[in-house]
């Protein structure tokens, strides 16, 4: 009886390191989307890299202040941006903060979008980058959301 014991507790032990060993490879594989650069090999951090070393970008893009990170997300059409990521821009004023949100157009052409807060920011920054969409006018774009709110699809509320 002790034998068979001992046997189910390896078992378990092997069961739960087999379970936290592929937790790691499938984070270390996918990512988050969680603050911080997106995994170098995903196709997301491809497209956000090839956004921000665009030289169609604007000087105001390129000259830009390097902020706190909010992440990063990939938004499937229709889909609503987390109420967490949208707090992490207001979170502390005086501190800037960015969220970089990938889109795809109807023909899965990426939108890059770039929000982002700070203490000499009148609300939020918003660049737009659509050089990657064929069939939409290919440039970039750059606003503000003077009342420092957007709704879960970033648009100024």
């Amino acid at each position: 009886m002790l034998a068979l014991r001992r046997t189910f507790a390896a078992l378990g032990a092997v069961a739960a390191v087999a379970l936290v060993v592929g937790a790691v490879l499938a984070f270390l594989t996918f990512g988050t989307g969680q603050p911080g650069a997106a995994p170098a090999e995903s196709p997301v951090a491809r497209i956000i890299a090839s956004s921000m070393a665009s030289p169609d970008a604007p000087a105001a893009f390129k000259d830009r202040p390097t902020f706190r990170s909010c992440g990063w997300i990939l938004l499937p059409a229709g889909a609503a941006m987390p109420a967490d990521r949208i707090a992490c821009l207001a979170a502390t004023p005086d501190e800037g903060r960015e969220l970089v949100v990938v889109t795809r157009t109807a023909d899965d052409d990426p939108v890059v979008r770039y929000f982002r807060t700070g203490p000499d920011l009148a609300g939020i920054e918003i660049f737009e980058d659509d050089t990657a969409d064929r069939f939409g006018d290919g440039t970039w774009h750059h606003s503000f959301c003077r009342s420092a709110q957007i709704d879960q699809s970033g648009a100024c509320v």
